[in-house]
């Protein structure tokens, strides 16, 4: 059982300290991540949050200034999601860092794993509230415009 616990911690780090580069570091093989160098997926997994993020797709969208100013408030809001993954990655070291003593502490083990997935829980249910709040601040029809010029990037991506 002690094995198995160890096993499937290990994988656990593997998998948190695999996420990649920090925000707005290059990443190999590709380019930067919109809003502050934050990729798709930590932007809330909805193309419409990197849409917002580009200027070239948001000129497009024809915002007002009310708008404009609603949506710098929400991105602005996104970059302390920086602060919540250095708190995960430190979290997720202290959990390696425990499972590395030569006798392990169950216990703190099992708390440190509650904490990452906290800290996570916390960083997911922020994004969601993101894309909940820039959905608002959009008109549906600014909403299909973004979604068009995220498909055509991509497309051209691809070519």
């Amino acid at each position: 059982m002690k094995k198995l616990m160890m096993i499937a911690v290990a994988a656990l780090c593997c998998v948190a300290l695999a996420d990649g580069p920090e925000r707005g570091e290059r990443r190999p093989g590709g380019p930067r991540g919109g809003m502050g160098g934050m990729r798709h997926h930590e932007m809330g997994m909805d193309p419409i949050v990197f849409a917002v993020s580009r200027p070239q797709v948001v000129e497009k969208l024809g915002l007002t200034d009310e708008q404009k100013e609603k949506l710098k408030a929400v991105t602005d809001r996104a970059k302390d999601g920086r602060e919540g993954m250095k708190k995960v990655r430190e979290a997720t070291m202290k959990q390696f860092d425990l499972m590395k003593a030569d006798k392990v502490d169950g216990a703190a083990v099992m708390k440190a794993i509650d904490e990452v997935f906290e800290l996570r829980k916390q960083m997911a249910k922020d994004q969601v509230r993101r894309v909940i709040e820039i959905k608002a601040i959009l008109t549906p029809e600014q909403i299909a415009k973004a979604r068009e010029e995220m498909k055509k990037g991509f497309e051209d991506r691809l070519d």
